[in-house]
């Protein structure tokens, strides 16, 4: 299995109900799987973890084929403890320069949602 394609889903100008969301994708888990989608400096990654247990999310760091036999760049993994919501901006390190996506894995099937805020 690969990594789901996700989109945005705009805020709109009234913003956004999260509460009520039916966007929400489940990531599914293991390596090389969960999700990707467009990198955006604007947009707010938004991951709720009902799973019943804490989930270790992972952030795919790209390796630049400048470091390639050199040096490894570490993914970033982070915990979500269940029944939490978490908010992270969208970080242009985790960028795939060659695609311009953002990868994120799970161990659990917590759900995520990249919402972009409306043109001010």
């Amino acid at each position: 299995m690969a990594a789901a394609t996700i989109s945005a889903v705009s805020a709109g100008a009234n913003g956004y109900n999260l509460t009520d969301s039916a966007d929400f994708t489940t990531l599914a888990t293991g390596a090389g799987n969960g999700v990707t989608f467009d990198y955006n400096a604007r947009d707010l990654i938004i991951l709720k973890n009902e799973a019943g247990q804490s989930a270790t999310v992972t952030v795919k760091t790209p390796q630049p084929a400048a470091y390639s036999g050199i040096i490894t760049l570490p993914d970033e993994s982070f915990s979500i403890a269940d029944g939490d919501t978490h908010l992270y901006p969208m970080l242009q390190i985790f960028k795939n320069a060659s695609t311009g996506k953002i990868t994120i894995e799970c161990d659990q099937a917590i759900d995520i949602l990249i919402v972009r805020p409306a043109n001010t």
